[in-house]
């Protein structure tokens, strides 16, 4: 890859990181909205109830797990990202400046499967608002009105 080719990955790579925290933002936003509307239904009609315990928690076990799985794989995604521009940044800035041509080997950047301190707490956060409102709602469905 050339200088130039790098410059121009390195933009393309960063508009595709922010279209994706964006789109990380808005799920999580709106997942947590529909969650926030359901326990006020559920809070307001109390002829909408799930009669089975088992179903209820089946329900939020895999809705959580879901979550999880979606939010973990944006993080990924998004530190895959941030480690390509790094180490592209890396080999431009070297001290043989003359390099005209570099190598990156996509794979072994990238390969990687812990996410970092940053990453895990907001994992954590996400994970822990998504877990307050699942309790919440399930609290809500089994309290009577």
């Amino acid at each position: 890859m050339t200088r130039e080719e790098a410059v121009n990955f390195i933009q393309a790579s960063r508009e595709r990181f922010e279209k994706t925290r964006a789109i990380q933002w808005r799920m999580n936003v709106a997942i947590w909205t529909l969650m926030a509307a359901a326990i006020y239904l559920f809070a307001k009609e109390p002829s909408i109830r799930f009669s089975c315990d088992w179903w209820l928690i089946s329900l939020a076990g895999f809705f959580g797990v879901t979550h999880l799985l979606f939010i973990y794989i944006i993080q990924r995604s998004l530190e895959t990202s941030k480690r390509i521009e790094d180490h592209i940044f890396t080999k431009l800035n070297e001290k043989n400046s003359s390099l005209r041509e570099f190598e990156v080997n996509v794979k072994e950047v990238t390969n990687f499967w812990r996410i970092s301190w940053p990453g895990v707490f907001w994992l954590l956060f996400q994970m822990a608002s998504t877990l307050l409102l699942l309790l919440i709602f399930i609290h809500v469905n089994e309290s009577p009105a």
